[in-house]
């Protein structure tokens, strides 16, 4: 059996607070940067030294007009059977990009910055909380895998983003209000610490 690591990495059109300001990326904005052939890499936790791979080997990208999904061969998945095709085991999502043309504007006080183009420079897989609530990355077989495209038509990353979305809304109910983003329950705790350390691995 092998597997693949898949899920949404950002959304368009959906404003966040980034420091002391509010971050909007239009729809659109990776475009030129993935056209361009750059690589852009996969990383766990944003640390250059715990590089998985890159859109130049193993890693597929593709940005729709609602968010950017991504997927990456596992090739024979060694480590990651019994976390595959659960849809409760997954790990947050974070990127890095260049914003290349952007405007801004203060609205009561707060500024906001609408990044209209930017280049993509990495994925990373995170422990703690993600700017985009809906991103997420987990395992599943890739006999049952359609084209990156074709499931994200589909909308199969936007059922599985709102069912995590609101399985960390659920969890942090139960935890006062505190979201705990790497897993909520011991079983979760456990689950994602195999799954890192079965990514490391892959280095």
């Amino acid at each position: 059996m092998t597997y693949v690591l898949q899920g949404t990495a950002f959304a368009f059109d959906e404003p966040f607070v980034k420091n002391d300001y509010i971050l909007y990326v239009n729809s659109g904005a990776f475009d030129a940067s993935l056209a361009s052939g750059k690589s852009v890499q996969l990383l766990i936790g944003h640390d250059p030294a715990q590089r998985l791979g890159s859109s130049s080997d193993r890693l597929t990208l593709h940005a729709g007009k609602k968010s950017l999904v991504f997927r990456f061969d596992l090739h024979d998945g060694d480590g990651f059977a019994d976390l595959a095709d659960d849809p409760l085991t997954y790990l947050p999502v974070s990127i890095s990009h260049r914003p290349v043309k952007t405007t801004s504007e203060v609205m009561r006080g707060v500024k906001v910055v609408t990044v209209i183009e930017s280049e993509l420079v990495e994925i990373s897989l995170i422990k703690g909380e993600p700017d985009i609530k809906s991103s997420y990355a987990r395992v599943v077989s890739q006999d049952g895998c359609a084209s990156l495209k074709d499931e994200y038509d589909a909308g199969l990353f936007n059922v599985a983003g709102r069912l995590i979305t609101a399985h960390r809304a659920l969890k942090a109910r139960e935890n006062g209000g505190e979201i705990k983003y790497r897993h909520t329950t011991s079983a979760y705790d456990r689950a994602a610490e195999r799954f890192t350390a079965a990514l490391r691995r892959l280095q």
